[in-house]
């Protein structure tokens, strides 16, 4: 059972979200998890937007999934 009256949005990851790496290092998945449900606001293609940002920036800082990695998100 979920109070759904607390519920402010549900989003759910593949696996991939546990295999950011940069090679030597993985993230933990509730950091990514986390990292990409900071959308600032929640119009339109929000979760598209914020992932592929996030993607850009981990290229950045030499990190990349080695699985796929999608999700989906609902928020009232």
């Amino acid at each position: 059972e979920l109070p759904l009256a607390d519920i402010t949005g549900f989003a759910v990851f593949s696996d991939g979200a546990a295999t950011v790496s940069n090679g030597s290092e993985t993230l933990p998945a509730t950091t990514v998890v986390d990292i990409l449900t900071r959308y600032p606001q929640a119009n339109g293609t929000f979760l598209n937007r914020r992932v592929r940002r996030q993607l850009r920036d981990w290229a950045r800082a030499g990190f990349a999934p080695t699985d796929d990695l999608a999700g989906a998100a609902l928020v009232p």
